[in-house]
């Protein structure tokens, strides 16, 4: 529950300071990137120690499938970024759902996944929930139109 809390205290926060202001997106992204590169540096810090000074020791076992996939994180951060400061976290949170189905569909099909119960479920789940806003949202619409323009 205090996970539950402390995320959405986060997200609302995070979408307040991206579209509170004028500042551009790069700008807006270094200064988020910033309060990242303190606290992973003080993790590393906490692991690594006086280590942490010796390139080679922080960054072994990295092969160019690690490097792809920081690659892919930084890609997704801006991304998610352009997604929030000029759409909602809403939106954001659908495109996850639709990503968890990709991943599921793929999973399963290709990698041989068990298609469990819980996967069936959580899918349900998130399709009723993707539905319940968007008719939501078609209904308050309809609701502000003029009996003529209310489509049947």
């Amino acid at each position: 529950v205090v996970n539950c809390m402390i995320t959405a205290c986060a997200t609302v926060y995070n979408e307040k300071f991206m579209k509170g202001n004028g500042d551009s997106i790069h700008f807006q992204n270094l200064q988020l990137y910033t309060f990242g590169l303190i606290f992973g540096a003080i993790a590393v810090g906490n692991v690594y120690g006086t280590q942490v000074f010796d390139f080679r020791a922080v960054t072994a076992g990295y092969n160019s499938t690690v490097m792809i996939l920081v690659l892919n994180y930084a890609l997704v951060g801006m991304a998610t970024s352009a997604v929030v400061k000029y759409l909602d976290n809403m939106t954001k949170t659908f495109a996850a759902n639709a990503a968890m189905f990709a991943v599921a569909i793929i999973s399963v099909l290709f990698y041989n996944e068990p298609a469990t119960i819980h996967l069936f479920i959580g899918m349900a789940v998130a399709a009723v929930s993707v539905e319940t806003y968007n008719r939501h949202k078609q209904l308050c619409v309809c609701a502000t139109l003029p009996p003529t323009l209310v489509p049947a």
